[in-house]
């Protein structure tokens, strides 16, 4: 079944500690969080936000930013690996509770920021 599927694929995750892992929100702009993974359990991870550093301007109150690694800024709380098939193949997530976190994997080229004020 689907459901024992998922089970079998969520033990099989990639997550590391170190791994940064990202969410983008907003409504009528972009905010970016960056996460740290600093502990994986068995069907979850241990989380911490870390800051972020501008990589270039991208015009009027926008820019690409990336993770500052090790820099935390937030206390640590544990998160749900979430699963996902796809034609049959795992896509993994974590669980932040409103929004999923991704895994970063933009490097030093940054993802964009936009705000107001």
């Amino acid at each position: 079944t689907t459901k024992k599927r998922k089970e079998e694929a969520k033990a099989d995750h990639q997550f590391k500690v170190g791994d940064i892992l990202y969410q983008s929100w907003g409504y009528e702009q972009t905010n970016i969080d960056f996460y740290q993974i600093t502990a994986v359990l068995n069907k979850s991870v241990r989380i911490r936000k870390i800051s972020q550093e501008m990589v270039k301007s991208a015009g009027f109150m926008s820019e690409y930013v990336k993770p500052s690694k090790d820099n935390f800024i937030g206390e640590e709380s544990t998160h749900p690996i979430k699963v996902y098939l796809w034609n049959d193949k795992p896509n993994y997530s974590v669980s932040n509770g409103r929004h999923s976190l991704t895994m970063y994997t933009d490097g030093d080229k940054g993802i964009y920021q936009s705000h107001y004020a």
